[in-house]
């Protein structure tokens, strides 16, 4: 299988999860995020195979932790044919949730401070396929719409300062190249984060360093950063 993204390592006190690696694993070959899943790396035992996490779902992917280690949400499929929705793993309990229960595609969560979760629910608008990011609480509910320009609002991601970062490409009247934006949790004061540099457009998730920079993969696959 091919690992496609590392999520980090944990530091929470007490589970077994405590200084592992959380990664998606993909047959080489598959369309989209088809049959993925994920998987626990241990990194001081390299050569070892990797552990699949919640083999009952179909597929499974975007995984996100909460900021006190304790809460791992991520997009799933129980059945090749159901939309994506959002579930949320209690990882001191060991106990799997269903967030989302939609009849669109739901994915890309971010958990927020205050527990409640970011996530991308696909629409249409203006005749053309859409994404916005909405926000509901860890059981569900309070569902409410943060994002309503006429683009494909993705990748989610909370940063320490408490803003909302989320790639944005634009659909109508035009489409235009895809963007970092960044918001408020309440959605308000919605503004350009960064076009890029140069050639290099942002493709996907921002994802705040120690180092007080913002990476994200740029146009061509190349790792980009930004200073925060």
């Amino acid at each position: 299988s091919l690992v496609l993204l590392v999520l980090g390592l944990f530091a929470c006190s007490g589970n077994r999860f405590e200084g592992k690696i959380i990664a998606v694993s993909q047959d080489p070959g598959t369309e989209g995020l088809e049959g993925a899943g994920l998987v626990l790396l241990d990194p001081e035992k390299a050569g070892q195979g990797a552990e699949a996490l919640y083999g009952n779902f179909h597929s499974a992917a975007s995984p996100a932790l909460s900021h006190d280690a304790r809460y791992l949400a991520f997009s799933a499929k129980e059945n090749a044919g159901d939309p994506w929705q959002i579930w949320v793993a209690d990882l001191k309990k060991n106990k799997v949730s269903q967030v989302t229960d939609l009849k669109e595609n739901c994915s890309f969560p971010a958990i927020l401070p205050d527990m409640s979760i970011v996530f991308t629910r696909e629409g249409e608008c203006c005749g053309t396929t859409t994404a916005d990011i909405w926000k509901c609480g860890i059981d569900g509910c309070c569902l409410t719409r943060l994002t309503y320009n006429p683009a494909n609002n993705r990748h989610a991601a909370v940063l320490w300062e408490g803003r909302i970062l989320f790639l944005s490409s634009q659909r109508y009247p035009e489409e235009k190249d895809p963007l970092l934006m960044v918001m408020k949790p309440d959605g308000v004061k919605a503004e350009v984060y960064t076009y890029g540099s140069g050639d290099l457009k942002p493709e996907g998730k921002g994802t705040e360093g120690p180092d007080g920079a913002i990476y994200f993969i740029s146009t061509g696959g190349k790792l980009s950063r930004v200073m925060h």
